[in-house]
């Protein structure tokens, strides 16, 4: 079996709040193609469903606490949109546990590796339950 794509767009205050200028790094977890976003709020669920078209096994948005948002509502629309998303997925015929919506102690640079593996973990659990899964295939 080949490698699990995972594409995350990552609100880039989610990522790197509270950083010294030193301590910033570009963020690299191995397998994950990372894309920066200003706010989670800006992810529109059409980069979602791009990033399943382009390929992704599993997209995950992370974001901060509302309660720490930069912006007003963007971490309030987010979830909205990931519910949108799913229900989405679901009409397509995939899995909507295939999109993730994680909620990061910010600075998230520090532990992305653990957050990932965390992910990759529960992911490859649900792929192997779909590829497992016949019964919606035609006969």
């Amino acid at each position: 079996m080949c490698a699990m794509k995972i594409t995350a767009l990552c609100c880039h205050n989610a990522l790197y709040a509270g950083l010294e200028p030193g301590e910033i790094s570009r963020a690299y977890v191995e397998g994950v193609q990372i894309i920066e976003t200003p706010c989670s709020g800006k992810v529109d669920p059409i980069y979602l469903l791009k990033a399943f078209e382009k390929g992704a096994d599993c997209v995950v948005v992370l974001a901060c606490d509302q309660r720490l948002c930069a912006t007003i509502e963007g971490s309030k629309r987010i979830h909205k949109r990931i519910e949108r998303t799913k229900q989405l997925l679901a009409e397509a015929g995939l899995d909507p546990e295939r999109l993730v919506l994680r909620i990061v102690r910010r600075p998230a640079l520090t532990s992305l590796d653990v957050l990932f593996k965390g992910i990759k973990e529960a992911t490859k659990g649900i792929l192997d339950n779909s590829l497992n899964d016949t019964s919606s295939m035609p006969q």
